[in-house]
């Protein structure tokens, strides 16, 4: 950084006030340049000590914190000024150093940062609602913690946010999530040049969670499970589930399904997660499930809520008597922990594209072609699939051992 030399001095004008005072001037000297102004205070000379350029007690004379209040506040704003010059490899104007040319520093808040953020990034990277809403529960989140403004994340600020989820007992899996969130904020304000929080990422121990799914014994139990008329809607949410368990759509994707959407036996979409296009060619199972609706509804399932689906599921599959034991293991801070659920405790409509993408690999579909049919990007997603289905096949080979 090459650094401009200059000096800055204060002295009286030599013209005075009826009162007896003089104005305070400063003049700054640098590169054969050369600024005065004439400050908004004044002092008696008598008052005004030209060695430190201050104003002392004398006489009558003796509130002194205006005037020197004015020369260092002069002062600092003109090394700001030759620092942030010098810092962008320049050399400042006198128009630089003109009053209305310095700009008073603007505390800017979280608040107006996130909606900044939210509105701009929303619209580049095309959000589903949410991923906005994630960022609004962030705001309340520091809210909570006390944090108001940018320049007060720092160290301290963050770790004041990590124990506020830590208290609520949250999973290392999902505390991650929660700093995650928090960085990708912080990085953009810092490239915005908004602040220059600290972004370090979060290292928790953690397990991934077991992939649950179901049996192909137990998704042909559900899928011919008769719920009675008195449980009609759970039998409706049931047959979503395993047009879904059957095809690898999501849920999004078959509450949105219309029957403009299915041509040549085929499921035709653009995906409503990701807005790939993807088709699906219907088997005997799927193809029965949407025979039952072929209805005159734009939507062709007329499906409830996400929220309602799962609330709907567990009654669903605790009729079913759907109960295999569930085990999962996770870490909460430094403590190991487990936790053992009936699989009906647990159910939801995430079960059903896990049991497509098992089912798919177990029967010999490469998983670059199940890759296509689920919308998947990244081969990393397949291959906590791919290790279940080793496992199976190992178990299987076991058989032979037990047949002697």
């Amino acid at each position: 950084m090459q650094t401009t030399r200059y000096s800055v001095t204060f002295h009286l004008l030599p013209r005075a006030h009826p009162d007896g005072t003089h104005s305070v001037a400063m003049t700054v000297t640098w590169h054969r340049q050369r600024y005065r102004r004439t400050l908004d205070v004044s002092c008696p000379p008598e008052a005004f000590d030209s060695t430190v350029q201050l104003a002392r007690p004398h006489g009558a004379f003796r509130n002194v914190a205006p005037v020197n209040t004015a020369i260092l506040d002069a002062r600092q704003q003109v090394d700001d000024i030759f620092t942030s010059a010098a810092l962008n490899g320049r050399i400042p104007s006198p128009a630089d150093l003109r009053p209305e040319a310095v700009q008073p520093e603007v505390r800017r808040t979280i608040a107006a940062a996130l909606e900044e953020f939210t509105a701009t990034q929303s619209r580049e990277r095309s959000w589903q609602p949410g991923t906005a809403v994630k960022f609004a529960m962030l705001g309340r989140e520091l809210a909570a913690c006390g944090i108001t403004y940018l320049d007060e994340v720092n160290d301290a600020a963050r770790a004041k946010f990590y124990d506020l989820h830590a208290s609520h007992g949250l999973r290392n899996s999902t505390l991650s999530k929660k700093m995650s969130i928090l960085n990708w904020f912080l990085r953009w304000c810092n490239g915005k040049g908004y602040s220059a929080a600290p972004v370090t990422p979060t290292h928790l121990r953690n397990i991934p969670r077991t992939v649950t799914f179901l049996e192909w014994e137990e998704l042909l139990h559900l899928y011919t499970f008769n719920f009675g008329r008195q449980h009609s809607s759970l039998s409706h949410v049931r047959d979503i589930f395993c047009l879904c368990a059957f095809t690898g759509l999501r849920y999004s994707d078959a509450a949105a399904l219309r029957p403009c959407d299915i041509a040549n036996d085929t499921i035709y979409i653009v995906t409503q997660k990701t807005a790939d296009p993807i088709s699906i060619p219907l088997n005997d199972y799927s193809r029965a499930i949407l025979e039952r609706y072929s209805t005159g509804h734009l939507h062709l399932l007329n499906a409830p809520s996400n929220q309602a689906a799962n609330r709907l599921l567990k009654d669903a599959a605790m009729l079913a008597q759907l109960d295999r034991p569930i085990r999962q293991v996770f870490y909460r801070g430094n403590q190991r922990c487990e936790e053992e659920q009936l699989m009906f405790e647990d159910f939801s409509t995430h079960y059903a594209r896990r049991t497509f993408i098992v089912h798919s690999i177990r029967l010999g579909i490469p998983a670059e072609v199940v890759m296509r049919f689920t919308g998947h990007s990244d081969y990393k997603a397949m291959k906590p699939y791919i290790a279940i289905v080793d496992d199976l096949k190992r178990d299987a080979m076991q058989k032979f051992n037990e047949a002697k």
